[in-house]
């Protein structure tokens, strides 16, 4: 667990431009913004649960040893004609590729294909008659610790621009939390090259997995980002139940296999709320970028 967490801890600051050495084999590939990087290849195989309206496949994928455990998540597919004729239900086998910021995967091979009369639809998600918060809601009181080890809530943030997103320290792919917390990290670059007073907003990463999320390790990742840079930036933890009852309200919506401590499928909720804590915008997913948000930031201000 501990050699896992100290290799996430590699991966991100490669992104951060500092060299680093890992045992794990890499080669060279194109990237679609950068002609040469590094990354990490895996052979794999799982069964096709859902293909998601933004092009992706939720696969329940086996272990892949030394780096995730046995999961149901969703993946990029670089190229679409290979999931051609694959369909829900199917056994397939094929490579995931994990770059510096960018994770996808190609070479699927169909294993087992499914009939198409047991073919069975796959749902996330709670109870569909439970109203979340939306545009226009406020978004109510909730207490933290930082990782300052500092006692906050978001009351303490009242008559600020408020941005929440939400993560654990422990994700496996660079293109889900640790993209959400690279993607805060530009914007609050920008916001500080542009504006002057700094004071009339805060960004907000609160961790689901408030049981390892302890404030030291909270604390240690913000470091990875540099967040020290920015007094705007606080990384929240608190107890599992304040957190889920927080979560459940905003409609984040997260499962763990039980006895497991990292099988998390979670989806990505991006909020922005107003100085009366009313929520303006939404984000879904991590499509978005950082300077879609400086700009919902700064019609606020």
């Amino acid at each position: 667990m501990v050699l896992f967490f100290h290799y996430m801890n590699k991966l991100i600051i490669f992104c951060m431009l500092v060299t680093i050495s890992c045992k794990e084999h890499k080669t060279s590939y194109e990237h679609p913004n950068n002609s040469a990087t590094n990354k990490l290849e895996f052979i794999t195989k799982g069964i096709v649960k859902e293909f998601l309206d933004n092009g992706m496949i939720k696969i329940e994928h086996e272990e892949i040893p030394n780096y995730m455990p046995s999961m149901t998540m969703p993946f990029n597919i670089k190229n679409k004609a290979e999931s051609d004729g694959v369909k829900i239900g199917d056994k397939i086998s094929f490579k995931f590729n994990v770059g510096e910021d960018y994770s996808w995967i190609d070479e699927i091979v169909i294993l087992n294909a499914t009939p198409d009369n047991e073919n069975k639809e796959y749902k996330t998600g709670t109870d569909s008659e439970k109203r979340y918060l939306t545009i226009g809601d406020v978004i109510g009181n909730y207490d933290f610790i930082n990782h300052k080890n500092e006692k906050v809530s978001l009351s303490h943030f009242n008559d600020k621009v408020l941005v929440m997103s939400f993560i654990y320290t422990r994700c496996p792919v660079p293109d889900f939390c640790p993209q959400l917390s690279l993607k805060f990290k530009s914007a609050l670059e920008t916001l500080s090259a542009e504006l002057p007073n700094q004071n009339g907003y805060h960004f907000l990463s609160i961790t689901f997995d408030p049981e390892h999320d302890t404030p030291n390790v909270l604390n240690n990742y913000a470091k990875l980002y540099e967040a020290s840079n920015h007094n705007n930036w606080s990384f929240l933890t608190s107890s599992t139940e304040e957190v889920q009852k927080f979560t459940d309200k905003i409609g984040l919506v997260i499962s763990r296999e039980k006895g497991s401590i990292l099988d998390w499928d979670h989806n990505l909720r991006t909020l922005v709320t107003n100085q009366s804590g009313m929520i303006k915008t939404i984000l879904i997913g991590n499509l978005w970028s950082a300077d879609e948000l400086v700009n919902e930031i700064k019609e606020l201000l």
